[in-house]
């Protein structure tokens, strides 16, 4: 599984598959015209509000931001949620995501419903442009919220739920935590699309690959 860096993306083969790695935390299926997302998180910095913590709405305005970039400049047939596409009750923000996804009738989206996704279902479930499922197969890949501990054979899965993050050293005490790309022999876990949304440092074995997301590129670091 080699990878080739691009000026927009680093491009990887997975299962005989181009997957581009996208610095805005998704990847892309060129072959497919697949763009896939883990962890929005919609509402999340509302949920922080509503608690009396002063979090700015900024960080909800990028994620629109990002997501809308992706699908105006990647030629997208369909675009995979990984789950917790919602952060918990259904608000103000999710509004914007439906005025987004009409906006873009070509597009079929897709839902792998997650953990949090469960307390808006209700609300999800009447957005004409999204389609709600357990898991969804596309060539090699098995898509899901949470990783698969046994994925099917001949199957690899591409989950999200961990927020997974590198701790890279530099001279002397610094230090940096990034999110990340997580791939395995038989899983590639996603970084969290969704801003605020926390991380989590995981201890690759040898033969894993960790791919860092910088903010405008990504580079692979083991």
């Amino acid at each position: 599984m080699s990878a080739t860096t691009h000026q927009d993306y680093l491009e990887t083969t997975i299962k005989d598959e181009v997957v581009w790695l996208l610095p805005e935390k998704a990847i892309y299926l060129p072959r497919y015209q697949v763009c896939v997302i883990a962890d929005l998180h919609i509402g999340k910095l509302s949920t922080f509000r509503k608690a009396g913590i002063g979090i700015p709405l900024e960080g909800e305005n990028e994620n629109w931001q990002q997501l809308t970039y992706l699908l105006l400049n990647y030629p997208i047939k369909t675009c995979v949620f990984l789950g917790d596409l919602i952060h918990s009750d259904y608000n103000a923000e999710c509004n914007t995501l439906e005025e987004i996804l009409v906006q873009f009738p070509d597009v079929k989206f897709i839902l792998t419903e997650g953990n949090h996704d469960v307390h808006s279902k209700y609300h999800l479930e009447r957005i004409d442009q999204l389609v709600i499922v357990a898991e969804y197969v596309l060539g090699p890949f098995l898509f899901t919220h949470i990783p698969l501990e046994s994925p099917e054979v001949g199957r690899y899965n591409v989950a999200g739920h961990i927020h997974p993050a590198v701790r890279l050293r530099g001279r002397g005490r610094d230090r940096m935590k990034l999110p990340c790309f997580f791939v395995s022999s038989s899983q590639m876990l996603l970084p969290a699309f969704g801003n605020f949304t926390g991380s989590k440092s995981l201890n690759p074995h040898k033969d894993d690959r960790i791919f860092a997301c910088t903010g405008n590129k990504v580079i692979q670091v083991q």
